[in-house]
């Protein structure tokens, strides 16, 4: 992971300024931890190593559900889950209470307290539902805590054991930094020199190829300071790719709109034959499917009326192709050229590593 250690800004061609913060543990440790910090009981005590399924050995009590945890299986628990770049949090591999008493022939209602077989779906009592049983805790544990618990509480004997505690927790940290920025923080990553810029806004309604740059447009200002070869290095915030005169970042959706609309039957409208079934509407893009009466048809989205046979707009309150029964010529099917210039915005899955 490169990073760059000066914080900085950048500005987008909206004026909109970007902060750098490349200290990654603000974006990870929440003042509303300090509390749940406080909750830890760092004292060891002997249990059940719910990972190793080991009795009698050293456990610490873990925060909100209070369940325990051996400190290497928390480790290697936490290893083996934030390498899903999708999880944030460590959640609670015990089971609940409710789960070990459904091991039992037993459950209870939670209405009337009734105990009834677990073969039955409700109540024999009160005709209550029976009751979902989660089977794990599912609590969930921040980053932060998770270091506390595997900080050292004494000093380490050697400066080898110490480097490679040291390591390990760099590892750890460094994927759980990675989790939080790619899913709760809006940021993109420079495409020449792969510095990280955070948003914290949401862009505008994008509804053209002007709307696109003014909101996404990013000079990358590392990039334009170390590279002389170049004045300036500009990339999409959307998309991440290097910013090209008449930049889209939706052509693959453009590209499975024609492919629709070429496979799509023909059929007869009023009297006009072989007309595509399917259209798109020519002010905004959406996929619009006619099923009966005339040509003339209303965009449920953008409210545009056009016909449906030749595609012509509605101009100045009138239809350019005559009333809903005259013949027009059929419009062929559209083509990426034929299609509106409308952008439609599915920003790029950012993943650091």
């Amino acid at each position: 992971l490169k990073t760059n250690l000066s914080p900085t800004t950048s500005t987008t061609s909206s004026g909109i300024t970007f902060d750098i913060n490349n200290d990654h543990r603000s974006l990870i440790d929440n003042h509303e931890d300090e509390k749940d910090m406080n909750d830890i009981d760092l004292m060891p005590m002997k249990g059940f190593d719910i990972i190793m399924q080991e009795d009698d050995v050293l456990v610490y009590k873990m925060p909100h559900c209070g369940h325990v945890m051996n400190k290497e299986s928390l480790y290697e628990y936490a290893m083996n889950q934030f390498k899903d770049s999708s999880n944030v949090h460590l959640t609670c591999p015990h089971p609940t209470d409710e789960e070990r008493k459904s091991n039992d022939n037993e459950w209870g209602c939670t209405r009337c307290t009734y105990l009834n077989s677990m073969d039955r779906d409700e109540c024999e009592m009160c005709t209550a539902p029976k009751p979902e049983i989660k089977p794990y805790c599912g609590c969930k544990w921040d980053y932060s805590i998770i270091k506390k618990v595997l900080a050292p509480q004494t000093k380490i004997a050697s400066i080898d054991d110490e480097e490679h505690h040291i390591y390990r927790l760099a590892q750890l940290e460094l994927l759980s930094a990675r989790n939080k920025l790619q899913n709760d923080c809006n940021i993109q990553k420079c495409p020449g020199c792969d510095t990280l810029y955070v948003r914290e806004d949401e862009a505008g309604e994008i509804k053209n190829k002007a709307d696109l740059e003014y909101e996404f447009k990013t000079k990358c200002i590392f990039c334009s300071a170390t590279n002389k070869s170049r004045s300036t290095l500009s990339f999409c915030f959307g998309c991440g790719d290097e910013w090209m005169d008449g930049h889209i970042c939706d052509d693959t959706f453009r590209t499975e709109l024609v492919e629709i609309l070429a496979k799509a039957e023909t059929k007869t409208i009023g009297e006009v034959k072989n007309v595509p079934a399917i259209r798109c509407c020519p002010e905004c893009s959406q996929l619009i499917t006619h099923t009966d009466a005339c040509k003339h048809m209303k965009c449920k989205g953008c409210k545009t009326d056009f016909c449906f046979v030749c595609l012509k707009k509605k101009k100045n309150g009138n239809w350019q192709c005559g009333s809903h029964s005259t013949v027009c010529p059929v419009a062929k099917p559209q083509d990426i050229d034929a299609l509106p210039d409308t952008i439609i915005i599915n920003k790029k899955a950012f993943k650091l590593f």
